[in-house]
C-alpha cells in the first residue's frame, strides 16, 4: 500500500498576516518564537497578504494549520492509493 503525503493548502484571502503560524512553527522546531526560523513564510504588502509559502524544510506536520485562527491554512490528509 502507498500513501500520499499530507499537505497544507494555503488560502491567502483568509490570511490576516498575524504570523501565529510562523511563531508556532519556529517554536516547534527551534524552541523560540522567531518567524525568521519558521518553515512557513507569510509575505505581506502594507495593505494585505501577498502569499503564503513553505520552505524546503517543511514536513507538512500541520502545526501551522492547527494554530491558524482564521482558516487560512488547511491540512489535507494523505490518502491511500
Amino acid at each position: 500500500m502507498e500513501y500520499d503525503l499530507s499537505r497544507i493548502e494555503p488560502i491567502v484571502k483568509k490570511c490576516t498576516g498575524c504570523l501565529i503560524c510562523q511563531f508556532q512553527c519556529s517554536f516547534q522546531y527551534h524552541k523560540e518564537f522567531n518567524p525568521a526560523k519558521a518553515r512557513i513564510r507569510i509575505e505581506k504588502s502594507p495593505y494585505d497578504v501577498q502569499s503564503i509559502k513553505f520552505t524546503s524544510d517543511c514536513t507538512n506536520c500541520g502545526i501551522c494549520a492547527q494554530f491558524c485562527a482564521y482558516g487560512a491554512l488547511k491540512l489535507i490528509q494523505g490518502e491511500e492509493n
